[in-house]
């Protein structure tokens, strides 16, 4: 992966990257409110399928006035509308990195949420569908009559967290230090190698993930560092750049996700 072109920034605060955390929020609220009293602020990254009960910004409260909070969604956040909507209606819905870069404590971070679905794209192979309303129309011609009346189906909420092509070549005409991802890149056994391709386009020194509930520091590749995020676990990008593991994933132990647990549908 490239070198990233060295940019004027001032690293105002750790970066903690928080792994998918499936319903549960407690434990960042406790780590965090422990930095504080060590006089430290974290900005928070959450990395998909944070499958929230309520308004994602109400799962924060006690913290959410004295942070910043970012996040990418998971295929998991899709997978009931009251998921979604906790992440869309939020007062934070505005805050998904998904196919942006946004300038976060001081680093310049994209964001790439979701995952690759074989039905819409699973490269290197030709995408089905180049954009989601594109899949959304011709859903809508196959649509039976008793579905007429429907505002949004199950395969359409689904695919809300799908990376379609368009999203993807976006940011790749963009540049960036940090890339955040919910997919993992080629480094790990479930991981794609388009990934890897956004990150060298990118020009970034981190690629972070989530989705295979491991936390992982992976052998450096050229000047960029690989790191997974496990299950409710917690990475920080300190100011220095170095990292350091916060909370380990309750999953590091046995490895993470199986193959029979990996979505590619």
């Amino acid at each position: 992966m490239s070198k990233h072109k060295k940019q004027q920034h001032v690293i105002t605060h750790p970066l903690w990257l928080c792994g998918d955390t499936h319903g549960c929020f407690d434990h960042v609220v406790e780590h965090f409110l422990n930095a504080r009293r060590d006089g430290v602020t974290p900005h928070l990254v959450f990395l998909g399928d944070m499958e929230c009960a309520q308004a994602f910004d109400l799962e924060l409260q006690e913290i959410r006035e004295i942070t910043d909070v970012w996040f990418i969604h998971g295929n998991h956040d899709t997978d009931t509308s009251q998921a979604w909507n906790a992440l869309a209606s939020s007062a934070w819905a505005d805050k998904n990195l998904h196919g942006y870069v946004k300038e976060i404590s001081g680093r310049s971070v994209a964001g790439l949420g979701g995952v690759f679905r074989s039905s819409i794209w699973a490269p290197p192979a030709p995408p089905v569908f180049a954009f989601y309303q594109a899949f959304r129309r011709d859903l809508l011609t196959r649509r039976p009559p008793k579905d007429w009346g429907l505002k949004e189906t199950k395969k359409e909420r689904q695919h809300f967290s799908t990376i379609f092509p368009d999203v993807y070549s976006r940011l790749m005409t963009c540049r960036a230090q940090v890339l955040v991802t919910h997919e993992a890149p080629s480094c790990h056994a479930y991981g794609w190698q388009a990934i890897d391709n956004l990150a060298v386009s990118l020009g970034v020194s981190y690629v972070l993930h989530g989705h295979l509930h491991e936390t992982r520091i992976y052998p450096r590749q050229g000047t960029c560092q690989v790191v997974g995020v496990g299950y409710r676990g917690i990475v920080s990008l300190e100011t220095d750049d170095s990292i350091s593991v916060i909370r380990a994933g309750d999953y590091d132990a046995t490895g993470g996700l199986n193959e029979q647990e990996v979505e590619s549908e």
